[in-house]
C-alpha cells in the first residue's frame, strides 16, 4: 500500500477505501487459478440452484424445487473449500 492510510470519511465506506488503495485488485491478481475456478463454480451453482428454485416454485414443482436447494448448498460448500484454498496460500506466502 506503499504509506498509504485508510480515512473513512462520512461518506465513505470501508469497501470504495479498498477498492481505491487497490487492496482487492492486488487479492484478485495474486489468486490461484485453482482458486478462482473454485470461485466461478460456486458463483455459477448458487445462481443455477436460484434459477432453479424460482422455476420449481412457480411451476409447483416440489421435486426441482428441492433439487434446487441440493445445487445452492454444493455451491456454497465449493465457495467454502475455495477460502479454505486461498486460506493455506496466503499462509503459504507469509511463512516465504
Amino acid at each position: 500500500m506503499s504509506g498509504r492510510s485508510l480515512v473513512l470519511g462520512p461518506d465513505s465506506t470501508l469497501l470504495t477505501s479498498a477498492l481505491n488503495l487497490g487492496v482487492l485488485n492486488e487479492f484478485w491478481a495474486t489468486a490461484s487459478t485453482a482458486y478462482k475456478t473454485l470461485v466461478f463454480s460456486a458463483m455459477g451453482l448458487i445462481a443455477v440452484g436460484i434459477i432453479l428454485t424460482i422455476i420449481g416454485n412457480t411451476s409447483h414443482n416440489q421435486g426441482l424445487a428441492l433439487t434446487s436447494l441440493f445445487v445452492i448448498g454444493l455451491g456454497l460448500v465449493l465457495h467454502v473449500v475455495g477460502m479454505v484454498v486461498r486460506g493455506q496460500q496466503v499462509r503459504k506466502g507469509l511463512k516465504k
